[in-house]
């Protein structure tokens, strides 16, 4: 303002940028495919493998909030741990970096399973993230498990298209 009601306005440019994360669910037993489930033990210990790599050359990525639903069969042993980068595997409870949950929920045929959420608090440009939730197995044999994680929620916005690959197991005796 120069003593009159005058605005000036300047021309801006402002270009919003998102690059999505790299997201890939694994299991030990590895996974098979829809067609051919890779066989898991009734009784064993599974482990589930959700890996966040922020793929962006410049801008961190801050709490990312990771969703695991699985049947209530597969038992979670409270042993979860956590990789960053090419560090050494920890676990959860050990770093402040990464808060988890775990409680009950309804799926969309309204059936009782288990709701895993991590949330991540930063991730770097080009640092990976690895949690891994041990679970057991105590389901029917024949029984097919399929499962995908998804991200929810990256810089305290809500994403419903940011899934996992799915994984494929089918029960043995």
């Amino acid at each position: 303002e120069i003593g009159r009601e005058l605005v000036m306005n300047t021309l801006t440019s402002v270009t919003l940028r998102f690059t999505k994360p790299q997201f890939i669910k694994s299991a030990f037993p590895a996974s098979g495919t829809q067609d051919k489930p890779e066989s898991v033990v009734n009784g064993s210990v599974m482990d589930y493998i959700l890996t966040v790599t922020n793929p962006d050359p410049e801008l961190p990525m801050t709490n990312i909030v990771i969703e695991d639903k699985f049947p209530m069969a597969l038992s979670p042993n409270n042993y979860y741990t956590v990789k960053f980068n090419d560090g050494a595997t920890i676990p959860i409870d050990n770093t402040a970096r990464v808060t988890y949950s775990i409680e009950t929920v309804k799926n969309d045929n309204n059936e009782d399973v288990r709701l895993f959420t991590a949330t991540v608090d930063v991730l770097d440009p080009g640092d990976t993230v690895e949690i891994t939730i041990p679970v057991k197995v105590g389901l029917e044999k024949g029984t097919t498990i399929s499962n995908e994680a998804k991200i929810t929620s990256i810089n305290g916005v809500p994403y419903s298209n940011i899934a996992s690959n799915t994984t494929y197991h089918t029960v043995t005796g």
